[in-house]
């Protein structure tokens, strides 16, 4: 093959002598040609794998070979076939990062939505690739193609993401803490927001990585010896209406039911397009619960306040009786605690709470009253 050829040639070049644009254009030539070159590693090792070439010197596996003979590690050998097996099912990605127009990156997070969406990416692969061909900076790419997920995927059951959370903390042999785990999109923006808003940026001469600054901030936060601020949310939306998706100011997409649960207690930016995707209003920032509401809350309702629950206030969220997007207003008449399961019922089950802080009913998803009582807020403190 012509390529070490070419490279030896590409490595003989003084690249001093070269001026900065000539060396830019080299860097972008260079970068298009692995992506090509990826794309025929692809084919290879797909063909390889399908005949089980790597029988041929006793391997057990296509990765195994992968390990052995290229000298990947496992992970990387791994990737590489998933990602091989995965561009043959994408015939019209495979042919625009092969023709220099998608980057590999780019067909990456196309594969990742593949994945996730099948039968809807067979059917917008075409669309996709555009959307891929229109859009520079990867990142915002793939917060397209979580709009699209989003669009095209079945409306999720109550609490499934929420079922997978998992967090585990270990003691090591030296002493130190690993900490591990998962959690849904809702909590972990929470979390990360949290995170954000006490790492400030690095004073000069602070030299601690990124992790070692996100560690710090985790600490300052169990510890006490910071508090962080409450989440802030992005709202796109077309008109004067809560509708459509929501992105985090990280460009994470938050559906519909996660946001209304997290607009009862964050901090909250609105801004409304027109039709030409052009901001045409941006409004102010809504801090929905403050913290003397929050003390508040916790003193009257001690905890969560549906009925037959007993956890503490320090587990709950604030939610609003006559949601914040409906109109309701921002007060304690109109505000109760609820935990987080019950906060999930409400807004996604199909329970409804009607009423006032001091006296609501609490109605099943076939609309029977649940305990055949109203609540009183004397009955919870009582």
């Amino acid at each position: 093959m012509l390529t070490g050829a070419v490279l030896q040639v590409a490595a003989a070049e003084p690249i001093d002598a070269f001026d900065v644009a000539t060396i830019q254009q080299q860097i972008t030539e260079l970068q298009g040609t692995l992506d090509r070159l990826q794309i025929e590693l692809a084919r290879r090792v797909r063909s390889f794998d399908d005949r089980a070439g790597y029988r041929l010197d006793g391997h057990s596996s296509t990765t195994s070979f992968l390990r052995d003979r290229a000298r990947m590690t496992g992970g990387r050998a791994k990737r590489t076939l998933m990602e091989a097996k995965a561009l043959a099912a994408m015939p019209a990605t495979s042919t625009l990062v092969a023709h220099g127009e998608l980057s590999l990156d780019q067909a990456r997070v196309l594969i990742r939505a593949r994945q996730q969406q099948p039968a809807a990416f067979d059917r917008d692969e075409d669309f996709l690739t555009e959307v891929a061909r229109d859009t520079r900076f990867v990142s915002h790419f793939s917060t397209a193609v979580a709009h699209w997920t989003h669009a095209v995927a079945e409306p999720p059951t109550p609490d499934e993401d929420h079922e997978k959370r998992a967090l585990h903390v270990s003691r090591t042999w030296e002493g130190m803490v690993r900490i591990d785990g998962w959690l849904d999109a809702e909590a972990g923006e929470i979390l990360l927001r949290a995170l954000d808003s006490v790492m400030a940026p690095p004073a000069p001469g602070d030299i601690r990585s990124a992790s070692q600054r996100r560690a710090d901030a985790l600490v300052d936060l169990v510890s006490g010896r910071a508090r962080s601020r409450v989440p802030e949310i992005v709202v796109h939306v077309g008109d004067d209406r809560m509708v459509g998706k929501a992105e985090s100011s990280d460009g994470f997409v938050i559906d519909d039911a996660r946001l209304s649960r997290l607009v009862c207690d964050c901090t909250l930016h609105r801004v409304v397009f027109g039709t030409d995707r052009q901001p045409i209003d941006v409004g102010r920032r809504h801090r929905l619960v403050t913290g003397s509401q929050r003390r508040a809350l916790a003193a009257r309702d001690r905890g969560c306040r549906f009925p037959g629950c007993d956890r503490p206030a320090n587990w709950t969220d604030a939610h609003h009786i006559v949601h914040w997007i409906g109109g309701g207003r921002t007060d304690l008449h109109n505000l109760i605690l609820l935990c987080r399961h019950h906060h999930v019922l409400v807004h996604d089950g199909g329970w409804m709470l009607t009423g006032t802080a001091e006296h609501f009913e609490v109605r099943r998803p076939d609309g029977s009253v649940l305990d055949g009582e109203r609540r009183s807020v004397r009955k919870r403190v009582a």
